[in-house]
């Protein structure tokens, strides 16, 4: 593929649900493209489209994303890539573009449910508990997992309780794997949805060990934590930032 380098005009959602460190990392991501964020009312109204490029669901949680969106939001999100737009999904972006979503399944936190935008047959579930303890919000629960191309390279990546998917019927496409897991699953997978395409991401591809060195970290455990991610992932994230670059080439 071929990197991205024309400056490109993207919306990033930025309402309820969405995590303030996910929005960080993509703002840095996309400091030298034209960037434009977005809430509810403007998703709904649809004139935030008009011109751009990509719409990015960033982590956080998805149930919020649910309620504000569902209905006319995710009617024009979809219209959006069906007339040639990219969709980027990450962590809980990635598992509301998804047929159907099993979070923490059987746990007292578990979330369940067919999802409205459905861009894949795909069902998306987590957190993965072989890469890092059930996802919590803290970063004790957040790790460097390694993923495996198509073309025998590995990578690394920020986990933070993402997903990995199982596959339905359809016509997406698995862009990465993950390593270290049972079966190699789905760590991003890919499909073209009309004129456009979508792309999910259960790990935080955006994310550099530049970001994960400013996490907030108010109390000393949780900078310990910050501190020995951050080592984690020194050297580690450039090549995971470059993969989605190319990704995203539109």
């Amino acid at each position: 593929m071929v990197r991205l380098t024309m400056k490109q005009s993207i919306v990033i959602y930025q309402d309820e649900g969405v995590g303030e460190f996910s929005l960080q990392c993509l703002l840095h991501y996309f400091e030298e493209h034209d960037v434009t964020l977005a809430n509810a009312p403007a998703v709904m109204d649809d004139n935030i489209f008009h011109g751009k490029d990509v719409f990015v669901m960033p982590g956080g949680a998805d149930l919020p994303y649910c309620k504000k969106l569902n209905g006319k939001g995710n009617h024009n999100i979809r219209a959006f890539v069906e007339n040639g737009g990219t969709y980027l999904g990450i962590c809980a972006g990635a598992y509301y573009g998804c047929r159907a979503i099993e979070f923490h399944k059987g746990r007292s936190d578990e979330i369940l449910g067919e999802r409205e935008l459905a861009f894949t047959d795909a069902v998306a579930y987590g957190s993965l508990p072989e890469i890092a303890p059930p996802y919590d919000d803290t970063l004790k629960t957040a790790a460097i997992t390694q993923l495996l191309l198509s073309d025998g390279r590995t990578i690394h990546a920020y986990y933070h309780g993402g997903c990995a998917f199982r596959m339905g019927k359809d016509s997406s496409k698995v862009l990465l794997r993950y390593a270290m897991l049972d079966g190699q699953p789905p760590a991003v997978i890919t499909r073209n949805v009309g004129h456009g395409r979508v792309v999910l991401s259960g790990v935080h591809l955006e994310t550099s060990d530049s970001d994960i060195a400013q996490h907030p970290a108010p109390s000393a455990p949780k900078e310990q934590q910050r501190q020995d991610l951050f080592k984690a992932a020194q050297w580690q994230l450039q090549d995971a930032n470059n993969v989605l670059r190319e990704y995203l080439e539109v």
